[in-house]
């Protein structure tokens, strides 16, 4: 065989190699899903006893008696859209936090506990009424108010768990910010510049059911199906309309999602999972493009929603608990 076959079946051999494994290479320009900026969102109620004695309160805090009242978790999917950084008051100093955004009804709480829910209590819990209390509450008979107290913790890709508190809610798009007391060291996720088009391929991560582990949290692909309305039947929306995705694999504890579309090997945000059709799973709904990029456009220090007043025995959001070993209850309830 002379140099030139020899010369023509090398270049043949190499063409055959970069065709072959042109699938398998990531191009220059592309980058993986952004699983990184994913966030698991878990929202914790703590519930306190409390009692007026000569004009002051004197509250209980549950972790004593967990196995009659003990602290509740709802869960929710996130992800990171920003990096910040603020003063410390007083101080020269700065503190760095992350901005999370997720589920609107991820953060809210005001549907999660009755106003009757101190009268369930104790219809499932007879025995509480035997329960002592430490002074001055005393009994059980002289408890006036249960306080329910709500903290939502963010955790980043590692499972690293992070305080956070609501900067910014609206119920109607089904949008929340969260603030994180620390900055999560992974990075944000941008906008993308248009929405995604009928037809157009979408991907999205996700803890459904929570499922959700340290470096682990599953990616699904669908299609972006086009809006539903409120007027319809099927489309579960407290806004006037949806985004409709066929095929994405949707569940309890994805809501607050991202939803992303792919231009030119990267990933960019269109949309935030809301919820997922009662009777066919394979069909997902989430916040329209235009709803997100309204929410991310506008101040982040506003909350515009207003709780309703549930009832006078219920307060829903607290600060941080100063107490080491209440933190530490917190945490293992987890």
């Amino acid at each position: 065989m002379n140099d030139r076959k020899i010369a023509i079946l090398l270049i043949s051999f190499f063409t055959f190699l970069s065709v072959s494994c042109g699938s398998t290479v990531l191009h220059p320009g592309e980058q993986k899903i952004p699983r990184k900026s994913f966030t698991h969102i878990k929202k914790t109620y703590i519930i306190n006893l409390c009692s007026s004695v000569k004009g002051k309160e004197y509250c209980a805090f549950t972790s004593d008696y967990s196995h009659y009242l003990g602290p509740r978790v709802a869960q929710g999917s996130g992800v990171i859209v920003d990096q910040t950084t603020s003063k410390i008051e007083n101080t020269d100093k700065t503190s760095k936090h992350s901005i999370v955004l997720t589920a609107a009804h991820v953060c809210e709480s005001k549907n999660s506990f009755p106003k009757d829910f101190k009268q369930r209590l104790e219809k499932q819990y007879p025995q509480m009424k035997d329960l002592k209390f430490p002074q001055p509450i005393g009994d059980y008979t002289n408890i006036q108010k249960i306080k329910i107290q709500s903290f939502i913790f963010v955790a980043d890709l590692k499972g690293k768990l992070y305080f956070s508190k609501i900067i910014k809610l609206d119920p109607v798009a089904d949008l929340c910010l969260l603030k994180t007391r620390k900055r999560i060291p992974y990075p944000k996720v941008k906008l993308a510049q248009d929405p995604p088009e009928i037809g157009e391929k979408v991907y999205n991560t996700a803890a459904p059911l929570g499922i959700f582990k340290p470096d682990m949290v599953p990616i699904f692909e669908g299609y972006y199906a086009g809006l539903c309305s409120k007027k319809t039947y099927f489309c579960p929306r407290r806004s006037e309309q949806s985004f409709v995705f066929s095929g994405l694999t949707v569940a309890p504890g994805s809501s607050g999602s991202p939803v992303y579309k792919k231009i030119n090997g990267k990933y960019f945000l269109v949309s935030l999972i809301h919820s997922v059709h009662v009777r066919l799973p394979e069909i997902s709904y989430g916040s329209t493009y235009n709803e997100v990029k309204t929410f991310l456009d506008g101040p982040l220090d506003t909350i515009h929603y207003k709780e309703e007043e549930e009832s006078e025995f219920v307060s829903l959001e607290a600060e941080l608990p100063a107490d080491k070993e209440r933190l530490n209850s917190i945490l293992l309830n987890l």
